[in-house]
Order: structure tokens, then C-alpha cells, then sequence
């Protein structure tokens, strides 16, 4: 790898350094959704909470959940592949 391919790939890993801090951001912002609506169903009482409407809020919050659980994977693997290009540049 020449010195300009380095530079191109170093530019690129700028660029992903910064995607992976506005994904961060985005899950951090979805976790607090998350946690609005399991405060919600948590503070149902026991007969709302069984009921559709509880029974929905309690679904929302478990689908944001999974969508944390996703932006977390999709963090890590964005992590992986600034590493690897880091040591693709170093060899």
C-alpha cells in the first residue's frame, strides 16, 4: 500500500470515526425512549398493565429493546472494521 492509499484509507477511517459517534448518539437517544416506556407499563397498575393498552406499551418497549441491542451490534461491528482498516494501513 503507497503513502496516498494510506492517506485515503486514514481520511476514511475519520470519516467512520465520526458516523460511529452520531450512532451512538442515535442509541443513546433510543434508549431513553426505552426507558420512557417501560417507566410507563411499570407505573400501570397491575389490571392496566394486563390489559391491551398496557400490554402494547409494554410490546413498544421491548421492541426498542431489540433496536438498542441492534445499534449496539452495529457500533461494534463498525468498531471492527476502523480496526481493521487501521491495521490494513500500518502493514
Amino acid at each position: 500500500m503507497n503513502k496516498q492509499d494510506r492517506k485515503k484509507l486514514t481520511e476514511l477511517t475519520g470519516k467512520l470515526e465520526d458516523f460511529k459517534s452520531q450512532l451512538e448518539d442515535l442509541k443513546t437517544d433510543l434508549e431513553s425512549h426505552r426507558d420512557d416506556e417501560q417507566s410507563k407499563f411499570e407505573n400501570l397498575t397491575d389490571g392496566l398493565q394486563a390489559a391491551e393498552p398496557g400490554q402494547k406499551i409494554e410490546q413498544g418497549a421491548d421492541k426498542l429493546s431489540d433496536a438498542v441491542s441492534n445499534m449496539e451490534d452495529v457500533v461494534s461491528n463498525l468498531e471492527d472494521a476502523i480496526s481493521n482498516i487501521t491495521e490494513a494501513t500500518e502493514l
